[in-house]
Parts: structure tokens; sequence; C-alpha cells
């Protein structure tokens, strides 16, 4: 699980994500930007309590905001032209636009931002982390996947996902009933057959089926033999510690970078104590500054608060029920809609690098969908 576990076995599975990230050749992680940060959705922990998720696990988790080349851009006017009450000295979303996704759309002051912004040289960039896919991903990293299948490896954990997104009042009991992810060795075998028999219907459908089937059988393979690493001795029923290594992720692989994060106490001493960074000489790339006085910090909260909740009507709603709710949307919804896209077409063209998405396929599927429904280039 993402965590601060000083487990070896998973610092090193984030030694080789971060690895296999930089060794991606159309992705330019050595150039030398300035970012800001704010997030939404730090959930500071995932557990199952009570028989039940401790928070809607039905949300991403969004850490990000804009980046710059070069000389810092005047921010002088950026919330020019919005109203907002005297008495406010640090903006957030919540005083530009308020409601889910759909309500936020509607706002002037919004798209009077999103105006203002777009005539500024910057780049957003984002990582964002579905809670309920990371929490399950670690079945998939557990199999004894053989090399000739690991290019499947993500068509399975788009499989699980979506089985137990739609069966999760029937798979939550289970991962209560087995301390997932901390199963105890003995119980494996009937954990794995647990779960599958919950989710088995999906075997019959057309896109998820075969990897479903698939699973089965490596998960079997690995439960009979006592390997599936990633589930075992871990914690009870805590899925997720802590979110600190999508902090740390920019940090690393943009060394060149210099990263500015909204100063959160809690944070500071966790990446002080990281093991990849605990050396100040080689990472001294980040620091934190008081939102209050930085409109760059101010601009990321609006967005990326706007962002969280762009991710999590993408998960509550199929493509099909999106397309038909953005076809009734009125024109400020849509315009509101086409530059918050146009924001990730930017960044996309400049450099993919500056997106980071831990989500199932079909959120990514669905983005490029979206964009294609409204003509902006968001992926195939």
């Amino acid at each position: 699980m993402l965590s601060q576990k000083t487990n070896p076995r998973h610092t090193y599975k984030h030694f080789l994500e971060y690895a296999k990230i930089l060794s991606q050749k159309d992705l330019d992680f050595d150039i030398a930007l300035t970012f800001y940060y704010d997030e939404t959705n730090n959930i500071k922990k995932l557990h199952l309590k009570k028989g039940d998720f401790n928070v809607d696990y039905s949300a991403n988790f969004v850490l990000g905001g804009f980046a710059f080349n070069g000389e810092k851009p005047d921010l002088e006017d950026i919330f020019e032209g919005i109203s907002l009450q005297p008495n406010i000295h640090e903006v957030k979303l919540k005083f530009i636009a308020r409601g889910d996704f759909e309500a936020c759309l509607t706002s002037r002051n919004l798209m009077t931002f999103f105006s203002n912004l777009s005539q500024k040289p910057l780049y957003l960039h984002i990582s964002t982390l579905n809670l309920l896919h990371y929490s399950l991903v670690d079945i998939v990293d557990s199999a004894p996947i053989p090399k000739n299948l690991l290019i499947y490896t993500k068509s399975f954990k788009a499989a699980l996902y979506k089985a137990c997104w739609e069966n999760i009042v029937a798979v939550t009991p289970i991962l209560v009933k087995y301390t997932y992810p901390n199963i105890p060795h003995e119980s494996l075998v009937d954990f794995v057959e647990e779960l599958m028999s919950v989710i088995s219907p999906f075997k019959s459908d057309k896109e998820f089926g075969p990897s479903i089937e698939k699973l089965h059988e490596l998960l079997a393979i690995g439960a009979a033999n006592d390997n599936l690493p990633f589930i075992t001795d871990e914690e009870d029923n805590i899925l997720i510690k802590g979110l600190l290594d999508l902090y740390v992720r920019p940090i690393y692989t943009f060394k060149n970078s210099q990263h500015i994060f909204d100063n959160e106490g809690e944070i500071k001493k966790q990446l002080s104590n990281h093991p990849f960074l605990k050396d100040p000489t080689a990472f001294s790339n980040y620091i934190f500054l008081d939102s209050k006085e930085d409109k760059f910090i101010q601009m990321s909260d609006v967005t990326v608060g706007l962002i969280g909740k762009f991710f999590k009507f993408l998960n509550n709603h199929s493509i099909e029920v999106i397309t038909a709710k953005i076809k009734v949307m009125t024109q400020t919804q849509v315009e509101n809609l086409d530059m918050l896209l146009r924001m990730f077409e930017k960044s996309f063209a400049f450099n993919e690098a500056l997106i980071y998405f831990v989500t199932p396929l079909e959120t990514q599927v669905k983005i490029a969908k979206i964009g294609k429904l409204r003509n902006i280039n968001l992926g195939s």
C-alpha cells in the first residue's frame, strides 16, 4: 500500500516504480521548472472501520497546481473580476464555486478565473490517486504473473477494480473478514476463492471477463504456494496508511526543478524523514510557503479542488451517463469544462510527465472520450 511503512518490500516497490517512470523516453524529467502545489481529499489514512470504509472511497486524492518555465509570471490580476467578499484574504475554491462538479461549472466566477488563468504562461501538473483502485492493486501485484503476461497487468488491475466497484457491498465484508491486506497465510486460498466467487459474474463480461478469469488462475497458484507477498504481513484493514509518496515522487523524478508546497507541518516532517530524501545535499529542491501569502498556491487550491470533484464525477458515472450530462449542460458549464480540459491538453502537449495518474484505465479512457466529444486532444 502507499504509505510510510518501513517494510523493505514496499520501499523497493516504490523505487522500482520511480525507476520505471524515469526510463520512459518520451517524458522529460530533466527540465527545470518551478512547481507550486496544493492538495484535495487528503484522507491521511484509508481503513475498514466497523465493517466499512472510514472515508468516501469514490474520491481521488489530488496533489498538484501549476508550473512555469523560466521567469516567474505576474499574478497580480489572477483574481481580477471575481466577486469576492472584502474580508477574504486567502482565495479558495469554495469562494469561487460550490457544490459538486456539475454545480461548480455553473459559476461565472470560475469562468472569469479560468479566463484570467489562460493568459498566463503556466502549465497544469497533477498527481492523482483513485483510493479504491490503489487499495486493491496489491492483489494483482502479488500474483505470480509470468513474463509473457506482464503486458496485461494494467488490464488485470482495471478488471479487478471494475468488478469490485460494481460489487462493493459484497466485497467489503470479505476484506474485513480476512483483515485485508494482512491476510493470514493459512487463509490465502480461502480469501482468493471467496473474493473471486463474488466477482465471478464478471467472467462473462466481454471486456473484463478474460482478465478476471486469468487473474483468478494466477492468484490461486500464488495462494496455494503461500506467495501473495503484498497482502500478507501488513496491518489489519489498513488499506492506505498515508499519501506521502505522492509528494516524494515529483521531488525525486523532477530533480532539476523547484517544488513549492503549502506549509503543512506534518508533511514537512514526514518528507524530511523519508528514506529517499534523507540526504539534504541530494534533495534540496523543495520548500514550504504559507498559502495566505502566495497567489500561486491559492490558484492551485481553486484548480486542484475542482479537479478533485472532476475525478469523483468520472468515478461515479459511466461514460454513457457522462456524455448525456455534457450534452445538456448550459453554455457556462460547457465553457468552464472546455477551459479545464484545455489545461490538460496544454500540459500533455508540453510534457506528459506533468500529469500522473494512479487510476483505473477506465478513468483515462473516459477523459479521452470527453476530450473527443469536446474536440480537445486528451489522448486516445
